[in-house]
Formats: C-alpha cells, structure tokens, sequence
C-alpha cells in the first residue's frame, strides 16, 4: 500500500546494491492526487515519479482526480516538508520567478488551452476534452482506492461508454425497459458509477488480483457488461464472463496470488474453466472429431451427477440437454436442435442448472474424465489446456506428442520421411512438420506428407518456385485448408 511505499523502495535499493546494480534507476507509478506519497518515495530514494501536468492531472477547483499526481502539488508538497508556507506571499513570488516552474506554467497553459478547446460534438452541439473527463472529477480518492482500479482505466471505461452509449440505450428501450417497469436506461454519468460500484466485488471473486495494466482494463470491462446485463434484468451466465477475465483468475496472464490462496471464488473459476472444456468438447462434436457416444460416456464418468436415461445415448438425431429435463436433471435425449439444421449443439449459454452441477463437481474428476475417455489424443490436449491454472503454456509446450507422431510415420516404414527433413520443402523443419501433426486429422496429415515425398522439394517461397513444388503447395492447401482453420483454436 501506499504506507509501506518508501520501505519497499528502500528494500528494492539495498537488493539492487548488494547484487551489483547500484545505477539501476527506480520509477514510481501511482495513480490519484497522492502528492504526499510521491514525496516520501522521492525521499526514500525514488530517482523517478510519474506526475501529471496541469488539466491532465486534475482541475485546480477539485481535489479529485484517479489520474496521476499533479506536478504542481507535488513540487509544493516537497516545498513544505522544509518547513516552508507555500501560501504566503513571499514565497508565491519566489515559485513564479524561479526558470523551472516559469516553464511548467507555459505547458499547463498550453495544455489548457488543447483541453478547453470547443469541438464538434454529438446531434451539432460542442464539446471539450476537458468536459468528457467530468466524470472523473466525481471519483474521490477513497472511491479510487476502494474500487481497486488505476487510473487509466477509468478513462478507458468512461471512453467505452462513449461509443457503445447508444447501442446500448436503444436494446434496452427495445426489449428490457417494459420490463423493468418503464424505467429509463440510466445516463452515462449513472452509468460510469454503477460500473465502478460492481468492480469490487468481482475484483473479490477473481481472486483480488493485480489491477495494473491490463487487470485494470479487464476489471472494469467486465463490470459493465455484469451492469448492463443487471440493467435488462438479465441472468449473469457463463457467457457473462469474459474470456480474459477468466483467464486474469486462472493466472493466466501470471500468478493470481488471491486465487491460490483461496481469496476469491474457486468453485466459480473451477466451474468457469470446466463449462470452457465442455465448450471444446462441443466444438469437436460439431467437427466430427467426438461422437455421440463418446460425449456422453465422458459426461456420465465426469461426476456432474448426470444420469442416462433410457439407453437412448446413442441416438443419432440427438442433442443433449444439461438440466431439470422431466425428473431429477439427466441427460434429456430430445430431436435434433440444430445450428441451421447442419450440427448437434450443447445448451451451454444459459442454463442455470448446468452452472449449478458444475459449482458442486471436481475439476480434478472432471479433469480424470477427459483423461480416461476415448477421446483422439489432439481433443484431449485442447480439452485438458482449458482446464489448466497458471500461465499459457510456451508455444513449444507439447510438441513431443507431434514428435512421437512423427517417429510412429517413420517406424511403420515411411523412412523417406527423413529425406524430407534436408528436401527444401516449406514443412520439411522438423519442429513445423510435428506441430503440422497435431493440427491436421491423422489422415490428412499422412496424405500431406506422402504427397511432399512424391513432389519434390520447393525451391524457393517466390517466383523461382519449381513446378513439382507449386503443385505440392496446391495439393497442401487442398487438402488441409479446409482442416486447419477448424482445427487451430
């Protein structure tokens, strides 16, 4: 916090010092009018702080602002701490005359001038820069700090207001404001607030985690759409939550300390991340890479508390539904539900009962599920990554299942294979051909490399490109351009 400041800054120096970088600089970003902290850190040994200047920090009619301190109050904060009245008279005129703060009174009349200048606004009216921070002058400090979120994040939120204001005020008085007894949509000023008054608490559930860039942006992101979906009376489903919120909880971007620590919701991010693998799962069901079947034995050894009901898995005309289907939530076996009459779907988007078994299943039997069923070794590995905590995995992480592929196409007889490596072909890099394997069907990939082996190597990427390599490329695209694009996720 912002008490402990100065220790930290002299604990970083002495380990910097001791391990040998004793000219490597210190730069303290915080965000709010905090002149006092930016003094104690200067004096704890601080080489930089982030300031702002003039309007861009804050008007000089109202203390608050979440943007960076303002220069002015810093500088005068450090006058004071010499025992020196920034106030009287004497000193006021020394402040003007000295070259330094001469300079500093040109760019904050220069940026006065930018920011109270008149534009074009919406409907044929005027607007400034400056009345669009308005919003901002109404978060105190204490507001600031309790919300969690740095500065730059509430221009962020008040400018994603901006452009989708409209958008969202016509969907509500369309659809939801009957509704909610003829209540207006709320102003964008409301709106902004009702936003910041929501961050909180998912900041808690998430695992209260580092609401630096990009936490901060994600946070408040997410806290408008849980407002808007609150605003039209909506259920708060899974598909409520987005993909880089859910990944800022699972340390995704890195560590989420709160999380492992049991400070947020991890039964919410347990069940977050198996709803996401269910949704792999019903991807590879529309590519044709999961059966029926095969799904459904997954479902029923998950320890969702699902039951089969009546032998009727097996349907081929069958989609299946997660929830209260005629007795006590089993799997509903009910005709064909289609995407365009072409594909069987899961109901993932909003059933509260789906939600409701995923809060009380393991994620570790859930996770032995995916590991015991027959699924094809690629679904797998996608299934299983969904479920995974921690940072994204390094792009060569779990190449050696594309290796092994490669190696079994060589022991089964295929020794031209290592011809190919030393060939000239666009794929014949070891390391792209086994990443190739795990892309493409097992079949597809065969094909591709048979037909690599028979054409010939590629001279060039340009127009010296030889014939046998131009028809090789041809028939790669052919056959696997249709694969890739479902494949990658």
């Amino acid at each position: 916090g912002d008490k402990e400041m100065p220790d930290l800054i002299k604990a970083i120096h002495h380990e910097l010092d001791e391990a040998g970088y004793k000219n490597m600089k210190i730069n303290l970003h915080v965000h709010g009018q905090k002149p006092d902290v930016v003094a104690d850190a200067i004096k704890a040994g601080a080489d930089k702080v982030d300031v702002a200047i003039g309007l861009l920090s804050r008007d000089p009619n109202h203390s608050n602002s979440p943007s960076h301190t303002n220069m002015r109050d810093a500088i005068y904060k450090l006058i004071e701490e010499q025992g020196i009245d920034v106030n009287s008279p004497t000193t006021q005129s020394a402040i003007n005359h000295n070259p330094m703060m001469k300079q500093l009174k040109k760019v904050e009349d220069a940026i006065e001038a930018v920011v109270t200048k008149e534009r074009p606004g919406k409907n044929g009216q005027t607007t400034t820069f400056k009345a669009g921070r308005a919003a901002l002058e109404s978060v105190s400090q204490e507001d600031a700090d309790r919300i969690r979120v740095a500065g730059g994040a509430f221009s962020a939120l008040l400018a994603e207001i901006e452009r989708n204001y409209d958008v969202h005020k016509r969907a509500y008085d369309r659809a939801s404001k009957a509704k909610q007894g003829g209540a207006e949509f709320p102003d964008k000023q409301k709106l902004f607030q009702m936003a910041l008054e929501n961050c909180p608490e998912l900041w808690e559930k998430a695992g209260q985690f580092n609401t630096v860039t990009p936490g901060a942006k994600i946070l408040t992101e997410q806290s408008l759409v849980v407002t808007i979906a609150k605003i039209n009376g909506h259920k708060i489903t899974p598909e409520t939550y987005s993909k880089e919120y859910v990944d800022i909880a699972a340390g995704r971007f890195g560590r989420n300390r709160g999380m492992e620590k049991g400070l947020g919701d991890t039964k919410w991010l347990d069940s977050m991340l198996m709803h996401r693998a269910l949704k792999v799962m019903n991807d590879e069901l529309v590519n044709k890479r999961i059966s029926d079947k095969q799904l459904v034995d997954f479902v029923l050894d998950a320890g969702l508390g699902i039951e089969k009901r009546d032998g009727r898995h097996e349907s081929a005309r069958s989609r299946y539904l997660f929830g209260e289907e005629g007795a006590k939530g089993r799997i509903g076996v009910i005709p064909a539900f289609s995407n365009e009459g072409k594909v069987k779907i899961f109901n993932l988007h909003d059933d509260p009962n789906l939600m409701a078994k995923l809060n009380v299943s393991s994620i570790d039997s859930f996770r032995g599920a995916v590991e015991k069923s027959s699924f094809d070794e690629g679904v797998k590995t996608r299934v299983l990554a969904e479920l995974r905590k921690g940072r994204y995995a390094e792009p060569t992480a779990g190449m050696e299942a594309g290796f092994a592929k490669l190696e079994a196409y060589k022991t089964r007889g295929n020794k031209d294979v290592e011809a190919l490596y030393a060939s000239g072909h666009r794929i014949s890099n070891k390391q792209d051909m086994a990443l190739m394997s795990m892309v493409l069907p097992d079949d597809v990939f065969r094909n591709v490399l048979e037909t690599a082996i028979k054409t010939g190597p590629v001279a060039s990427a340009g127009e010296g490109a030889d014939a046998a390599g131009k028809s090789y490329l041809a028939t790669v695209k052919a056959r696997a351009a249709g694969e890739t694009g479902k494949r990658l996720h």
